[in-house]
C-alpha cells in the first residue's frame, strides 16, 4: 500500500520516509530526504545506518582485521560528518556526533 503510494504521489516525502522506517532500508530515507531536505528524522536515519555499517565494518579491528574495504568506512564517515552538520534536533545531533567521535 505504502509502496502503490509512493509511485502515484512521487512528490509526497511521506511514504518515502514510512517505507524505509517499515522496510529498513535507507535508500527510501534518501529518497524522502530529496524531497524534503530539513526532515530531521530522514537525516538522522541515514546516519546512524552509516554508524552502524562503520560498527560493523570495524567491529574485528582488535583482530587487525577490517571487515569491507576502507574506501566504504571513509565514504560512511564522510557521509556521517556531513549529515550531522545539517542535523539541527539538537538530542538527534548531539547522538550522531557522539558516535562519529
Amino acid at each position: 500500500m505504502l509502496q502503490d503510494w509512493s509511485e502515484e504521489d512521487s512528490d509526497n516525502y511521506v511514504p518515502f520516509k514510512w517505507l524505509g522506517y517499515i522496510d529498513g532500508d535507507i535508500s527510501w530515507y534518501e529518497r524522502a530526504l530529496k524531497l524534503k531536505p530539513d526532515d530531521q528524522v530522514c537525516i538522522y536515519r541515514i546516519a546512524t545506518r552509516h554508524i552502524q555499517n562503520i560498527d560493523f565494518q570495524t567491529h574485528h579491528l582488535d583482530e587487525s582485521h577490517l571487515i569491507g574495504e576502507d574506501k566504504e568506512a571513509i565514504s560512511s564517515l564522510k557521509k556521517i560528518k556531513e549529515l550531522s552538520d545539517i542535523l539541527v534536533d539538537s538530542k538527534m545531533k548531539a547522538a550522531v556526533i557522539e558516535e562519529y567521535s
